[in-house]
């Protein structure tokens, strides 16, 4: 009943015959609650109450309830973080047949830290390996194992772990390498949507690794995958360049190179340094190149030509030649008169970055983006009144620039007022917006000597 509230949009309804069901120990309700709690969306959000219905469902060992309270203790949602005690939960968990578990656990053994979890940097101890739990062949085993007893309804976990038995295959981690086996798993996952599967097959056959070697299957998997998987358009840029498999054809390859180039993933460093070798063998107009040019004939350049060639060279910041270009093209943004390139290059002098540290020239360019009303250079001359920072430090000044600087949020979408009274999620766009700023009217504030009560008796 509570999923047909649901899929008729009775919220109230469906909260309320969860709660019945999760009272009289349903542990399926009790993970909903959970997880709406999670979300947010239909109750107000809520990291510990989630948790608390987690733990609850877990007391009465729920594999899924495991499996999510061992999330919680990873990654510090409604708790402490805890990667021990979410280990030993993830183990409960497989115990009690929860695939995504045993698929968690095999990951743990295979890299040595909670990949399953701890997705994003955003986490404490993301990529954090404890090389002592490094296992191979017991991942291996765990991976053999999902392989041979999960269910077909386990379609993502299947198709993970045949993945990584072909990866495991491949370059001989936990077992011989095998590139037969290799192929055979990587086709199984294929088979079951897995982009990079089918990517790494296309590399079997474009090499004859395992297979016979065959350009055509190897062009044709690559393109299944081509912007979904940054390889595969490497992959391909280079056979379009080379005429290798395909009709040369140099602006089909330019296109896969580029979007290797415009790809904002991590790790990918290597990738994009051959992709620009590959479009350097074959043009001048490289991304770093441009921005030579553009440097070289500034006054041909507007402000807009300007930032297309600095969103073209963001993505090879890792790149040391790219730093002071990058650098360069801001500047030459802010000598034309534009006040958000201003305030960049004024911080980047503030902090050093891209720069050597120069507290003259910020000031000048943050105080250049403030005349032009630029929020951000309003609250850092603020903050300079503040500290003390090139000016004398004048609270009264910080406090004036610090409320010159907030901003009123848009309306069009989210209205100030909801009937008479104030609308909650205008009040925190505008704590959002203006954060900077209302954290340095709070110091002001604490700075400043209080007033005794008792002062009036000095008049």
């Amino acid at each position: 009943m509570a999923d047909q509230a649901y899929q008729e949009r009775e919220f109230q309804l469906y909260i309320d015959l969860l709660r019945q069901s999760a009272q009289s120990g349903y542990t399926p309700a009790m993970c909903q609650l959970a997880q709406q709690l999670f979300i947010g969306g239909i109750l107000q959000k809520s990291l510990e109450g989630s948790f608390n219905w987690y733990r609850e469902a877990a007391s009465k060992m729920d594999s899924i309830a495991l499996y999510q309270l061992a999330g919680c203790y990873a990654r510090g949602h409604g708790t402490e973080q805890d990667l021990q005690k979410s280990l030993q939960l993830l183990e409960q968990s497989s115990e009690q047949g929860c695939w995504a578990a045993t698929l968690g656990l095999a990951a743990y053994y295979r890299f040595g830290w909670l990949t399953c979890f701890l997705v994003n940097s955003v986490y404490p101890n993301y990529g954090v390996v404890s090389e002592h739990v490094i296992h191979s062949v017991r991942a291996f085993y765990l991976y053999h194992r999902i392989s041979s007893q999960a269910p077909e309804t386990e379609k993502g976990v299947l198709a993970n772990a045949y993945y990584h038995l072909g990866w495991m295959y491949q370059d001989g981690i936990g077992t011989q390498q095998d590139y037969e086996q290799c192929v055979y798993w990587y086709q199984k996952s294929a088979d079951l949507g897995n982009s990079v599967a089918i990517n790494n097959l296309a590399d079997k056959y474009e090499h004859g690794l395992g297979v016979p070697l065959d350009l055509d299957m190897a062009i044709g998997l690559y393109q299944q995958v081509a912007g979904q998987v940054i390889a595969a358009d490497l992959s391909l840029g280079r056979m379009y360049l080379e005429g290798r498999g395909v009709e040369q054809d140099v602006e089909l390859a330019r296109k896969h190179l580029n979007v290797v180039l415009d790809a904002r993933i991590e790790g990918i460093d290597e990738m994009q340094a051959e992709a620009m070798q590959l479009i350097a063998s074959f043009t001048e107009e490289s991304p770093l190149q441009l921005a030579q040019h553009v440097l070289k004939n500034a006054r041909d350049y507007s402000i807009e030509q300007v930032s297309e060639q600095i969103g073209k060279i963001d993505s090879f910041l890792h790149m040391d030649e790219a730093k002071p270009l990058f650098f360069k093209l801001f500047l030459l943004n802010a000598q034309k008169g534009e006040a958000s390139s201003q305030y960049q290059v004024g911080y980047w002098y503030l902090n050093g970055l891209y720069t050597e540290k120069n507290l003259e020239e910020a000031v000048y360019w943050i105080q250049k983006a403030a005349d032009q009303k630029d929020q951000y250079a309003e609250c850092k001359i603020g903050y300079l009144y503040e500290k003390g920072l090139y000016f004398n430090a004048d609270l009264d000044v910080a406090q004036k620039w610090y409320e010159r600087s907030l901003r009123k949020p848009c309306t069009s979408y989210t209205p100030e007022y909801i009937g008479e009274q104030l609308n909650p999620e205008y009040l925190k766009m505008y704590d959002r917006i203006n954060n900077e700023a209302l954290k340095g009217l709070v110091r002001i504030e604490e700075k400043r000597p209080k007033r005794s009560k008792w002062q009036f008796w000095k008049k």
